[in-house]
């Protein structure tokens, strides 16, 4: 499935609404970004390839090929990685800036953030949600995702308006009458529930993944305020206590998404102690995301997590939750990863709306590969990487530009010519 401005769970909404069938008839290992022109598999249960490939002259912003069929359908967390092919548009400085900067990602690699883009891009950041779902508030959950948003202008801003002041979600339904979107889910369960304050139940009608998603976000908020903390007080250096993978293969901490209903893969740890703390480097330090069966480090960071979880009136036995789906175990992730296959290259241009670049379906359609122009007006850093699953491009780019990649000041940029 190729699809460009839409994130992976609209995208399968699309479809299946066409085909009138249910989201979870379609599966895949991992979702990709709205901002961005993406590849990726998704298996279709019980679906023919000639049902499939007709859909292409009615879809828009989305083709889907490359049909076959499987025995098993895939389940998120069966990714190895992706591979990015980024441009960074209208940069200033000197070439050898430029070399100096993507040599050290290569060689250092780069703090291993969850991006922006895993906590929303609204004033109202989904973490906030998925710490409502894991405290079982059920209504304030529901109300976070339908609260009115600062600046947006569109037909969920209208429903999510309406809803506001009126708490009438068949009216507020009514604004969004072919939107396959959250809200108007959300909206349907709670204008079709048998009581108007079966929030829990209106909640349920968000596709799994969807919820999921909130909770993840909480997690991810967690490991990211603990990893700036636990760099700021100790750098970037192994400390006794600092918990190191062992035995098995890695295992990512997308690994949190797949079926609840399957048993978790065990992933050993264990503590770097005195004697042998001289023997690991940076990169090979995990940290937790919290859940209730999950190893702490050794030393004080534990107590942090500790800390963090009691300002929100959480702890880990809590995140053993009575709602299965938000019953989280936990996993854990690098601190700091380097990117694989790295390679980079300037290009000049004149037309700040030209592509720089090939999507995979422009390759399909036998599109010329973009060329620098040696006199151009402008430059243009390419960057291609693979990452691990879970590992974003955008704290990759902040590592090389040394600045907020976040979309809210990225949209600041596009007069300049920048993206």
């Amino acid at each position: 499935m190729y699809k460009e401005n839409r994130d992976t769970t609209d995208a399968i909404n699309t479809i299946a609404h066409l085909l009138k069938m249910k989201n979870g008839s379609f599966t895949y290992a991992g979702t990709k970004d709205k901002r961005g022109k993406t590849t990726q598999a998704v298996s279709a249960f019980r679906v023919t390839a000639d049902r499939l490939h007709c859909l292409n002259s009615c879809l828009r912003g989305i083709t889907i090929g490359n049909f076959h069929y499987e025995k098993e359908p895939l389940k998120l967390g069966q990714l190895a990685g992706n591979r990015f092919s980024v441009i960074l548009r209208n940069f200033s400085g000197e070439d050898s800036v430029v070399d100096v900067a993507m040599t050290s990602m290569r060689d250092n690699g780069f703090i291993n953030y969850y991006g922006m883009q895993r906590f929303g891009t609204t004033t109202i950041p989904t973490h906030h949600v998925g710490r409502a779902l894991l405290l079982s508030r059920w209504q304030e959950a529901a109300e976070l995702i339908l609260q009115p948003r600062q600046g947006e202008r569109n037909e969920v801003a209208e429903a999510r308006s309406l809803f506001w002041e009126t708490r009438d979600a068949r009216a507020a339904l009514s604004k969004l009458p072919k939107r396959r979107c959250i809200e108007a889910m959300l909206l349907h369960g709670l204008a079709a529930g048998r009581h108007r304050n079966d929030y829990l139940g209106a909640i349920n009608s968000i596709p799994r993944n969807s919820r999921l998603m909130y909770v993840h976000s909480y997690q991810s908020y967690i490991w990211n305020t603990i990893t700036s903390r636990r760099l700021k007080q100790f750098g970037l250096k192994p400390i006794v206590g600092d918990l190191v993978m062992v035995g098995e293969k890695e295992a990512s901490a997308v690994e949190l998404e797949e079926d609840a209903n399957a048993p978790p893969t065990k992933v050993r740890v264990k503590a770097v102690s005195e004697t042998d703390v001289g023997n690991y480097d940076i990169t090979d330090i995990v940290l937790p995301l919290p859940g209730h069966d999950i190893e702490f480090p050794h030393n004080e960071v534990s107590e942090w997590y500790k800390d963090l979880l009691a300002v929100d009136g959480l702890d880990t036995e809590k995140l053993k939750h009575k709602v299965k789906d938000y019953s989280l175990p936990g996993a854990y992730r690098k601190l700091v990863t380097k990117p694989v296959d790295l390679s980079w290259s300037v290009i000049s241009y004149d037309d700040k709306t030209e592509s720089l670049l090939l999507s995979d379906l422009d390759r399909l359609n036998h599109q010329e590969e973009p060329k620098s122009k040696p006199d151009g007006q402008y430059k243009a850093l390419k960057i291609e990487m693979t990452l691990p699953s879970s590992s974003y491009a955008t704290m990759a780019v902040r590592e090389v530009l040394k600045m907020d990649t976040s979309a809210a000041h990225q949209s600041t940029l596009n007069d300049d010519g920048a993206t």
